[in-house]
């Protein structure tokens, strides 16, 4: 390992981090998240809150695990944490969906290691979904 190391630094190469992984919802996991979203979250919360400026300043490059735990430890309001794991995982692949993240052939997990290893690329947009 130390010697792989070693060689990728004299070629110039960096070392991966812990291999991120990139486009890791598909297209149906934010449209099942979408419907979870409108059935559990609209009532208090529109899709624009979730692309605005604010939201995207918040999260960006941070792992998606801290957004997939904060909405698993604190909604719905009232009742935090009563969803399925991976509900809570297909309302966050439809958040990655209005943000703009590219879609992939893999679903998003609720794995709590492979939503570390997923970082929020949020950059300003010029536009945000309609509320509700």
């Amino acid at each position: 390992m130390v010697l792989l190391a070693a060689a990728c630094l004299a070629l110039g190469a960096r070392p991966a981090r812990a291999q991120e992984v990139r486009a890791p919802y598909t297209e149906q996991q934010a449209v099942i998240g979408e419907a979870y979203f409108r059935g559990y979250c609209l009532e208090c919360h529109g899709a624009a809150d979730m692309a605005n400026e604010s939201f995207k300043a918040k999260w960006h490059g941070r792992p998606a695990f801290d957004l997939f735990e904060r909405l698993r430890t604190s909604m719905p309001d009232g009742a935090p944490g009563s969803l399925p794991r991976q509900t809570y995982a297909d309302i966050v692949a439809y958040f990655l969906k209005l943000n703009g993240l590219p879609v992939g052939a893999m679903p998003l997990g609720a794995d709590s290691l492979v939503l570390s290893r997923v970082r929020l690329e949020l950059r300003a947009s010029a536009t945000t979904p309609s509320t509700r």
